[in-house]
């Protein structure tokens, strides 16, 4: 039977449940461009991204924020309160209609809820799901918090930038052109995951650290 086809996109017969915060948006905008059917898991009140501006007319309120608008095309959106029982069994339901869970939590958080992968993959073995931070999932770094200035410097691109009084700064090694690369793969892993999930068998996938870990099921 041919697989169920939710838009015209290339990725139009994926569905991906968005969870988490800011930090998620854009790789699960790319993917609802593309023709997946992403659902956007709020919790009650709104997401915090709502509040970023800038806003239209300059009125900040949480229907009214640019960043949301641009960042959440494409998507759908529910609201759901994961501290809650029936918020919990509502995720794990709609989990066991998805092909991929996308998800920017600190690491632990959803296992700590009975969410993680191993509880959801249990009655949904073809489940990818993938994790966004900053750090990875094991490893001294992993409860660090980031930004965008940290990653530039860790990750070498700022020991590329600029000059001192005597040389001029040199042309952009290939080295750091491959770093800045790197962000990309948070876009592309979860759907090459879920190409790969129906050709190979028990796969087991995790990412390095500062892009998303990926566990793939078997074939």
């Amino acid at each position: 039977m041919a697989p169920e086809r939710f838009g015209n996109g290339p990725l139009g017969d994926l569905r991906v449940i968005e969870v988490g915060g800011e930090v998620g948006e854009w790789c699960a905008k790319l993917m609802a461009d593309l023709g997946a059917d992403v659902i956007k898991i709020e919790p009650p009140g709104g997401a915090a991204e709502r509040e970023i501006g800038p806003f239209l007319d300059d009125i900040p309120t949480a229907e009214r924020s640019l960043h949301f608008w641009h960042y959440n095309t494409s998507k759908r959106g529910i609201t759901l309160d994961l501290e809650s029982v029936a918020g919990r069994e509502l995720l794990r339901r709609l989990a066991d209609t998805a092909d991929v869970v996308l998800k920017s939590y600190p690491p632990g958080y959803l296992p700590s809820i009975g969410l993680g992968y191993r509880e959801l993959e249990g009655s949904n073995p073809r489940l990818v799901m993938c994790s966004l931070t900053p750090f990875g999932q094991q490893g001294p770094w992993r409860d660090y918090r980031t930004s965008d200035l940290v990653h530039l410097a860790v990750g070498g691109q700022m020991g590329e930038c600029g000059y001192d009084e005597v040389d001029v700064a040199a042309p952009l090694h290939r080295s750091a052109q491959a770093a800045g690369t790197r962000g990309t793969q948070r876009d592309t892993t979860p759907s090459s995951a879920s190409c790969r999930r129906s050709s190979t068998a028990a796969c087991r996938a995790p990412v390095s650290t500062s892009t998303p870990a990926c566990t793939t099921p078997a074939r």
